[in-house]
């Protein structure tokens, strides 16, 4: 756990007791006290339960995060046996045990440990067709994780390549996703000021402020810890494509996202999580 996780579950406590907060005056040194903006805020209610059973907050936040990555994993499990992969159990124990440092940030206690749940049953959705599924999913993204953009971009990858390799274009499909995303937006506790809080979550804490110390989010991933934290996905992922040529439109989509995702590393390390799962859904969907 890091700061970032008892702020989360210092928040879930707060609408526990007070409903839905949409100031913090009192965060002085922090931007909060002018323009506090939610934009994790079912998050923070999916915290509540574990805030109204545990008494001590930290002990709340940790079983937190167990349940939610353990629920994240069991997503996973689900998503490959409706995809019938084989040796599922190999690709989970992959997921998990291939990048310790991946782990260790997924346990830092941040939204992170539900989206990787929503991405899996975006995928799964999108590729089976659900419109009325794709749809929710997408407004939950919203409103849980400011992460939310990489669907998005996934999602236009996807039918693009979809039209490249069948020469058409399903419209309902993408309106329907469309509206999820847009309904997400609008209908949001903190509408329309949640866009401030996208801009400096999204755009500016790429920049850094002058005469502000980089703090490590801010900064690119180090070639050490890149090493260690992908040495073993990115060996498999080199020897699948060693041995495979031909992809399907989802599985191009996801090796564009990866690749896409490995740049975005020389800006900030905050993209390392969405590699591995990633890598892990790309690696598994050939059944080898």
């Amino acid at each position: 756990m890091d700061q970032d996780a008892y702020y989360h579950i210092k928040i879930a406590e707060m609408y526990k007791n007070h409903g839905f907060i949409y100031k913090l005056p009192w965060m002085i040194f922090s931007i909060h006290a002018q323009r506090y903006v939610d934009f994790h805020f079912l998050f923070h209610w999916l915290l509540v339960p574990f805030a109204l059973i545990f008494g001590n907050l930290i002990w709340a936040m940790k079983a937190a995060i167990v349940f939610y990555l353990t629920t994240g994993i069991f997503i996973l499990g689900f998503v490959m046996d409706k995809f019938n992969i084989k040796y599922r159990w190999i690709f989970l124990l992959f997921y998990i045990l291939s990048s310790p440092i991946v782990l260790g940030r997924m346990l830092f206690g941040r939204g992170i440990i539900i989206f990787v749940g929503i991405i899996f049953l975006f995928i799964y959705f999108l590729h089976n067709e659900k419109k009325t599924a794709l749809a929710v999913i997408s407004l939950i993204s919203v409103w849980t994780y400011p992460g939310f953009p990489v669907l998005i971009l996934f999602f236009i990858l996807n039918q693009f390549l979809k039209f490249i390799y069948d020469k058409k274009i399903d419209f309902k499909l993408i309106l329907i996703t469309a509206a999820g995303f847009i309904a997400g937006l609008i209908v949001h506790p903190a509408f329309p000021r949640q866009f401030y809080g996208y801009y400096l979550e999204l755009i500016r804490q790429f920049i850094q402020p002058a005469g502000i110390e980089s703090i490590a989010e801010w900064t690119s991933a180090d070639k050490g810890i890149l090493i260690a934290a992908l040495g073993l996905p990115v060996t498999a992922l080199i020897f699948r494509l060693m041995i495979i040529k031909e992809h399907s439109a989802l599985e191009s989509s996801l090796l564009i996202m990866i690749i896409l995702v490995f740049f975005s590393l020389t800006f900030s390390i905050k993209p390392l999580e969405y590699l591995l799962l990633l890598l892990t859904v790309y690696l598994a969907l050939n059944n080898w």
